[in-house]
């Protein structure tokens, strides 16, 4: 189990709450404006410190309150506090120690969600196709974060040294052979994070086959998954670095490089799954890929809270069946918004063995729990 407990005020039109969520299914039932989505907030907010949905804070803190609390206690990772101040301020508290850094947040379960826009995530920009890998390389190890930490100051650095006018381009020559350098290392960070996803989505797709009959999502048969690094793929990146060099001094930012690395998927045919498949299979194409990420982290014996927005949108019952039983493949802490007229849509044995929470005018209040009936 990751939260034993949890606890949490001020946030949103949410009031205090305590529950006990069980260790893996929790369904948040309660109808649009209720308060579930805020509640999946919370979680974010122990996890991380921010919001999913928005990155101002004062956002997040009820209009009456000054700051928000959140607190969750694990039997794998201790007592976690966290509050936001309207203002910005953080206070984290591990175990009784507290500090205004994030540096005990290292310690915190990883939190996963899945939102109803994550189609994006293969039919959006390059931006949103690379989050979930970004996710992926944040959490899986800390000399994985040294490196993207050390990537992005020296990306900062140089697209500084763009803007300078004159530009020093004897300087910033010298300069790229250690941006160069860690770059190559962001990228095969990159490369090993990619194929490790891969990985696991094929194995997750082995592991839905024994319990769903795949013929109506031929799609998902013999569906290639590509990797464009961010540059010239007939190039090295210290080369194409040197070539753009000019260019980059002329439009005053870095053009090329890892950061802008891109996924690509194609279906069986060879054609992108872009430009075939219906929203409902990109829609479920992509929560498939999200959880690949999912399966790779918790390979890593890293605990994982996942947390599912509204996950019926756009999806007919068949489509409903295979994402859940995806979500069962995941070992980690369970947490899904649905509408209340949406039940009916969930296996009968699922939901008796998950715990049931109502949220109606922002009050969480458990309806089902121990397998009691709803």
């Amino acid at each position: 189990m990751v939260w034993h407990t949890l606890s949490g005020q001020g946030v949103r039109n949410l009031h205090p709450f305590h529950i006990r969520p069980a260790a893996e299914w929790n369904f948040v039932v309660g109808g649009n404006g209720a308060g579930k989505t805020a509640f999946l907030e919370c979680l974010s907010i122990l996890s991380t410190a921010r919001s999913f949905r928005t990155d101002t804070i004062a956002k997040v803190i009820s209009f009456d309150e000054e700051v928000c609390v959140v607190r969750g206690e694990s039997s794998l990772c201790g007592t976690f506090g966290v509050q936001r101040q309207r203002k910005g301020g953080i206070v984290v508290a591990h175990n009784g120690d507290r500090d205004t850094s994030l540096k005990y947040l290292l310690e915190a379960p990883a939190f996963k969600i899945i939102e109803p826009d994550v189609i994006d995530s293969l039919d959006g920009g390059a931006e949103a196709r690379r989050k979930a890998l970004n996710w992926l390389m944040f959490h899986v190890e800390h000399s994985t974060r040294s490196v993207l930490r050390n990537y992005k100051r020296l990306l900062i650095q140089r697209n500084q040294l763009l803007k300078q006018s004159p530009v020093d381009l004897s300087y910033l020559a010298a300069f790229d052979k250690l941006f160069c350098r860690v770059g190559e290392q962001y990228a095969k960070v990159i490369q090993e994070t990619f194929e490790l996803t891969v990985q696991s989505f094929s194995e997750l797709i082995k592991s839905i086959a024994t319990q769903v009959n795949l013929k109506q999502f031929k799609f998902l048969d013999g569906l290639h998954f590509g990797l464009r690094p961010g540059w010239a793929q007939s190039v090295s990146f210290q080369e194409s670095i040197s070539r753009q060099l000019d260019s980059d001094a002329e439009r005053g930012f870095t053009q090329s490089g890892p950061h802008r690395f891109d996924i690509t998927v194609k279906i069986k045919t060879g054609e992108f799954a872009t430009d075939v498949l219906s929203r409902g299979q990109l829609k479920l194409l992509s929560i498939l890929w999200h959880l690949s990420t999912t399966i790779a982290l918790t390979r890593k014996e890293r605990p994982v809270v996942l947390a599912v927005d509204d996950l019926f949108a756009e999806f007919d019952q068949q489509s409903v069946s295979l994402a859940l039983v995806a979500c069962q493949c995941i070992h980690a802490q369970k947490f899904m918004t649905i509408l209340p007229n949406s039940l009916e849509m969930l296996d009968r044995p699922l939901v008796m063995k998950a715990d049931v929470f109502h949220v109606e005018h922002g009050r969480i209040t458990a309806v089902q729990q121990n397998k009691t009936n709803i």
